[in-house]
């Protein structure tokens, strides 16, 4: 993504800090040259959120300690969490990411790291890798920090994740029901939903959200987050009011949130206003150059017959795919999907999906898009096994819905 330089009195210090770091990193007798990473200035759409000034003082605090002491782990650890979230409350994922992953493979070589200090590097490193949809390596990551402890309900969560992502939702279900048994909670209700979800329990899937939703601290990025999954998933069960009002509570909570902006925007564009949802758009891509942000923007002007503003949207698509691949993210099933819906390019999501495909033929989204892709290229029998797989679980996403009515027609 496309990163914002501003400057603001608050990080001066910090500032100090990191020039001191970098002219007396040689004096630390022993310790690895170390340039301790800088934590990007907000811009001023997202420069007032809550707990700004206290992350900024947590960062001043941490890169302190690393001026002190370049292999201080604790130091090295708040750092690199500190700028996971970061990473989602302004979506400069290319710069985050990396940056923590530096961060826990440096914790991770120090000769004398504790177990608790392991366990919680590769807890960071296997959250970081799931953001980058490297999601086998994630698993991998997460069961090794799994045999350091087992009993943290922590791990849960990105065992969840990834075996989500590779489709193997059994294995998901239970350690949703393990985390939830262990620590109920914002973050294990939310991924009870989520698998209710996949199961086809929508109702079961919105009770678990809310239960999320009242874990959470009004205004907080984790829990604005949950209510506007939670808005999500009233919208995508065709109950838009309900939606609407989640989002406005959001905004209400947490002043331009830029995921409940872009998810009133689809409810906007829904209902017909499309002077409305391009305005809390571009409010969201300001405040946070989403990829999906940008999706909806092109869908906007395309259902308008804007075919100019159209192409420049899926232009600028397009580069924020590149830059987030070359800043370490898989991209295939992402690229695929608007190569094929967007850019009428069968052939290249086909090649694209394919890889995917590859790696995770098990997951619901990847079998999704190939039976779209299988349907373009006039393959109805193809597309039928793959469609076959995705509703292995009673999944009741709107897409399936789609393919399943295409199918009928064809049939």
């Amino acid at each position: 993504m496309k990163r914002h330089h501003f400057s603001i009195s608050i990080l001066f210090a910090f500032s100090i800090a990191i020039l001191f770091s970098c002219s007396n990193s040689d004096s630390t007798t022993g310790a690895e040259q170390f340039e301790i990473p800088e934590l990007l200035v907000r811009n001023d759409a997202v420069a007032n959120t809550i707990e700004w000034e206290s992350r900024v003082n947590k960062v001043n605090a941490s890169s302190a300690a690393l001026i002190a002491d370049p292999n201080d782990e604790d130091a090295l650890l708040n750092l690199a969490v500190e700028f996971s979230k970061e990473a989602r409350v302004t979506g400069e994922h290319g710069y985050y990411y990396p940056t923590v992953l530096m961060l826990a493979d440096r914790a991770l070589r120090q000769s004398d790291l504790t177990k608790d200090d392991r366990f919680m590097a590769l807890l960071i490193k296997s959250h970081t890798l799931l953001s980058q949809h490297r999601f086998k390596d994630a698993e991998s990551v997460a069961l090794e920090a799994f045999q350091l402890n087992p009993y943290s309900a922590d791990i849960y969560s990105a065992l969840i994740d990834a075996n989500v992502e590779l489709g193997n939702y059994e294995a998901a279900a239970d350690y949703a029901q393990k985390m939830v048994d262990r620590k109920p909670g914002l973050i294990a209700y939310a991924r009870a939903s989520y698998i209710r979800e996949i199961y086809g329990d929508v109702d079961g899937a919105i009770w678990a959200m809310h239960q999320a939703v009242e874990a959470g601290v009004p205004g907080y990025d984790n829990t604005e987050w949950a209510r506007t999954t939670l808005a999500q998933i009233y919208l995508n069960a065709g109950m838009r009011d309900s939606a609407i009002t989640l989002y406005e509570a959001s905004l209400s909570a947490r002043p331009g949130y830029p995921f409940a902006l872009a998810g009133l925007a689809t409810a906007m564009r829904m209902e017909g206003d499309y002077d409305k949802a391009e305005s809390l758009l571009k409010e969201a891509l300001a405040a946070a150059p989403e990829i999906g942000f940008q999706e909806e923007l092109f869908v906007l002007f395309s259902e308008q017959g804007r075919e100019t503003d159209a192409e420049m949207a899926y232009v600028e698509l397009l580069e924020m795919i590149e830059d987030d691949i070359a800043h370490g993210h898989r991209m295939d099933l992402e690229h695929a999907r608007i190569l094929l819906e967007f850019g009428s390019d069968v052939d290249g999501a086909l090649t694209l999906a394919e890889k995917c495909y590859n790696r995770r033929p098990d997951n619901i989204e990847v079998n999704m898009l190939m039976a779209k892709i299988s349907l373009e290229l006039g393959k109805p029998d193809e597309a039928m096994e793959f469609y076959k797989k995705a509703t292995r679980t009673g999944a009741k996403f709107p897409e399936l819905t789609e393919i399943a009515q295409r199918l009928e027609d064809i049939n």
